[in-house]
């Protein structure tokens, strides 16, 4: 068994590469009780809609072309996202995962007195970006 660790993750927003503290990508399906009398006393589920969605956090840095800048213009706006664990080539290991997300929150200042601050940004599905709001996954 092979174990990955997080070293260096690839994230790209709007085609813009940006270093990352930590990148949780969610991916999950709603389920419906469909339990009926010939369920033998066990509840039953039914897959229903999809959902994913992206935490990013940065070490927050001001100024053009910076996160700050970045988070505070995309704010309420379909932003293209790309990720990987590694900035090596897509592969079997190294797989792809993209969508077009709805920017929800721009936190500019999160630390204490002595902390390094951080940013941090979360994407959920939206239609209206230049590509897809349903996650896609691609090895090669």
């Amino acid at each position: 068994m092979s174990v990955v660790v997080l070293k260096d993750p690839y994230v790209s927003l709007n085609g813009v590469e940006f270093p990352v503290k930590s990148v949780e990508l969610t991916h999950e399906v709603e389920t419906q009780d469909v339990t009926d009398s010939g369920s033998e006393g066990t509840r039953n589920q039914a897959a229903s809609f999809k959902a994913w969605s992206l935490a990013v956090t940065f070490n927050q840095e001001f100024g053009a072309d910076k996160i700050d800048q970045f988070m505070f213009d995309n704010l309420g706006q379909p932003i293209a996202f790309v990720v990987r664990q590694s900035a090596d080539a897509v592969s079997a290991t190294n797989p792809e995962y993209y969508a077009d997300g709805l920017s929800t929150n721009h936190s500019p200042f999160n630390g204490s007195v002595g902390d390094a601050l951080e940013a941090s940004l979360n994407l959920v599905p939206c239609k209206g970006g230049a590509g897809t709001h349903v996650l896609q996954r691609r090895t090669s």
